[in-house]
């Protein structure tokens, strides 16, 4: 009887529980010089603020570290692929309008010319208009 009553706590589905974190393969990301969030510390203050921006106006998934179809991960930080995928249209704003679209391009052409600072100001530009 106790056996039966404890599985069927455990399965109680959206009361509390956290939904388990993904597999992360450090060992891996080690050996190809990833470096995982909040790990690179020469960043600029401009791919900061452009790195910030995209995490909080676009969605990011979950397992994005894991997912290979955002790029590899030898010799990048996970801050450098965040922007990589927005640039590419691979992650995408979480409210669609055409002033975002515009931005990503914007972004887009800025990242292209290694323009941190024109990038940064296009986005410090949209965030204080919405």
């Amino acid at each position: 009887k106790g056996k039966a009553k404890g599985k069927a706590k455990g399965k109680a589905k959206g009361k509390g529980k956290a939904e388990p974190a993904p597999f992360v393969p450090v060992y891996i990301q080690q050996k190809v010089e990833y470096r995982r969030e909040g790990t690179t510390a020469e960043l600029s203050p401009d791919k900061q603020a452009l790195f910030d921006f995209v995490v909080e106006h676009c969605n990011v998934p979950r397992d994005f570290e894991n997912d290979h179809k955002f790029g590899v991960l030898s010799g990048i930080s996970h801050e450098d692929r965040v922007i990589s995928a927005y640039v590419f249209s691979q992650i995408q704003p979480k409210v669609a309008s055409e002033a975002a679209a515009e931005l990503q391009k914007k972004v887009a052409r800025h990242f292209r010319n290694n323009d941190w600072a024109l990038a940064a100001g296009c986005v410090d530009l949209y965030a204080s208009e919405t």
